[in-house]
């Protein structure tokens, strides 16, 4: 976590200017977003772990059948992991320049504000996408939260690319 905040009071761009992110309306609305969806993520994986029996579907292949079972403690599993990859998406999105891999040079503030955009809405895309494998788990007869996993993959494959793509064209 030092080295964190130790690279991230050290990004600067050639001419030496801060490329800082700065706390923004747009930014405390996708941090209470968040907030809210992981509120309703353990909500969700509470109440079903108390109505799961021990047993229950943890994989499923192409056509949606359950083809391995484990423990109803895997419900609380997938939420943690979901607020954790949560969490540290939020927070790399103030410095982006360090947390992500872009395959191009970032030099200026209007390319830090996309990446640091499209980190937010990944992270919030992720806590979805946690909450649809709950779902998924907890109801394996329904087709609505395997619509939403396609759905969401969809989105974790298309929203990087354009946000770089944007990235790069504000080069400077």
């Amino acid at each position: 976590m030092k080295y964190f905040f130790k690279t991230y009071r050290k990004n600067n761009d050639a001419n030496g200017e801060s490329l800082r992110v700065r706390r923004t309306k747009e930014s405390t609305i996708f941090e209470l977003v968040a907030v809210v969806l992981l509120i309703a993520l353990w909500t969700l994986a509470i109440s079903m772990y108390r109505h799961a029996p021990e047993s229950i579907p943890t994989h499923f292949d192409l056509e949606g059948n359950a083809n391995n079972y484990g423990s109803r403690l895997t419900l609380l599993v997938i939420a943690g992991v979901g607020t954790l990859i949560g969490v540290l998406m939020m927070a790399s999105a103030y410095a982006p320049k360090q947390m992500t891999n872009v395959p191009m040079t970032i030099n200026n503030m209007r390319q830090v504000n996309i990446l640091s955009r499209m980190l937010r809405i990944m992270g919030i895309v992720m806590i979805l996408l946690m909450m649809s494998i709950i779902c998924m788990i907890g109801y394996p007869e329904a087709r609505l939260p395997k619509i939403c996993m396609m759905v969401l993959v969809g989105v974790i494959m298309v929203v990087p690319v354009s946000f770089t793509i944007a990235a790069r064209s504000k080069k400077s």
